[in-house]
């Protein structure tokens, strides 16, 4: 390289990455692995540049005017630098959103996991004005999964990301718009309109509302894991962190399916991956994704073993696991502690208007009759509630949020489906209620 001029050495970035996105930041700080999470799930290629590791990378961050209270930097195809970029502004960079073209629409929906996209799908389809709002990437929690293989119709399994972005093309195709990292603050009624407010004060109003907002996973009370949230202790599995553990020891906490999948997943490049189990087995895991756990040789499975306490200065370095039936702690040397362990509904933001369950699941249909004396509004005289609708006329649930749904990819999109046969319904015989 023979200039030292700043856009020479953004120009030489870009051409270095084959035109992908360029990230340089450190490997366990919080913002770059929020950044390159953000890209992995909208499967956007990046090369990553670890400054921690990498001389290159340290010359190249200076070059860039990356000074020492930037976190991470993001170099852009068109050569465009962001320094510590929001998701927002990242989304709006690399058009994977848009602001919303209109005020009002036939159908809103809350949330971009599996039932949201099919609702979003089938109301296009049928040419109706709907606008999908989604805080994170498409996919919800399905999408982070490394690999969906009981879905009806990929007899070698597809990845959840995969999917998630198909279906989005498909809403798409069929004039959904999509606002993604754009969070709902709150659910409001206006007359015959439900409005969603969001974070940046924007108001969104729909016909309809369907909540589609899924569950986020729960937190883990052990001291210390959150003062390294995002750096070396991690909610989900990012599937981009996979390789950055080669040759390391880590740890995953949960015995589902997703716990199975990433544990898969990371031992393809980790040294040892160390599941770590409450219960005596694991029993609520898929048979065939057990039997692939036993026969791997570097994933080792703890029964009635948990974590209590995460240990480290800037990032994790270590637990204090205790043995359920003794009570005998001991301390482990741990690069990444990854949490599965279970998921609550992301009500927060509607919960004082709609109805919800003892565990915060949005209740629905005949199922808001049966628990009158719980609802934030009661459900107006005139007409039962229709399938997946909640105790507010014209605002509907599906998916995971949904109290007493089946929490399965397949079930959330046939959910998703469902409930557009309600709303339309709904639309043919309008109820409107004060609130």
């Amino acid at each position: 390289m023979n200039s030292n001029r700043p856009e020479d050495f953004v120009d030489t970035a870009v051409s270095e990455s084959a035109g992908n996105v360029v990230v340089l930041g450190r490997q366990r700080a919080d913002k770059a692995f929020v950044v390159r999470d953000f890209l992995e799930r909208n499967v956007v290629p990046y090369a990553w540049h670890d400054m921690n590791r990498s001389e290159h990378a340290r010359v190249l961050a200076e070059r860039l005017g990356m000074s020492g209270d930037v976190a991470v930097t993001v170099v852009l195809p068109d050569c465009r630098v962001l320094h510590d970029p929001s998701l927002i502004d990242l989304a709006l960079a690399l058009d994977l959103t848009c602001p919303a073209q209109s005020d009002t629409y036939d159908l809103v929906i809350v949330g971009g996991g599996p039932a949201g996209l099919a609702c979003g799908v089938y109301a296009g389809c049928e040419g109706m004005g709907v606008v999908m709002i989604e805080d994170d990437a498409p996919g919800g929690q399905a999408g982070s999964t490394s690999r969906i293989e009981n879905y009806l119709g990929f007899p070698t399994g597809v990845g959840g990301a995969e999917l998630a972005r198909r279906a989005l093309t498909q809403a798409k195709g069929f004039g959904v718009e999509w606002l993604s990292a754009r969070v709902a603050n709150r659910l409001t009624i206006e007359g015959d309109w439900r409005a969603v407010e969001l974070a940046d004060g924007s108001v969104i109003r729909g016909r309809a509302v369907l909540i589609a907002t899924g569950m986020q996973w729960r937190r883990h009370p052990a001291p210390g894991v959150d003062r390294f949230v995002n750096a070396g202790v991690y909610y989900g599995s990012c599937l981009s962190e996979a390789a950055t553990v080669a040759d390391e020891d880590v740890f995953m906490v949960g015995a589902g399916n997703s716990a199975g999948q990433a544990a898969l997943a990371f031992a393809e490049y980790a040294r040892s991956v160390t599941m770590l189990v409450r219960t005596a087995d694991l029993d609520t895991m898929s048979h065939y994704l057990v039997e692939r756990i036993k026969a791997c040789p570097n994933i080792s499975v703890r029964t009635r073993t948990e974590v209590v306490e995460s240990l480290g200065d800037t990032a994790l370095a270590g637990l204090v696991l205790r043995d359920g039936v003794s009570g005998a702690t001991e301390t482990v040397p741990a690069a990444a502690l990854y949490l599965l362990i279970g998921a609550k509904p992301s009500t927060e933001w509607c919960s004082d208007l709609i109805g919800c369950d003892d565990h915060g699941f949005v209740l629905t249909g005949s199922d808001v009759l049966r628990n009158d004396q719980r609802l934030p509004i009661p459900w107006p005289a005139g007409r039962d509630p229709l399938l997946m609708e909640t105790n507010v006329p014209g605002v509907f649930a599906a998916g995971d949020v949904r109290s007493g749904s089946v929490k399965r990819v397949g079930s959330a999109i046939g959910q998703g489906a469902v409930a557009l046969q309600a709303i339309n319904e709904y639309f043919a015989s309008r109820v409107t209620v004060n609130g």
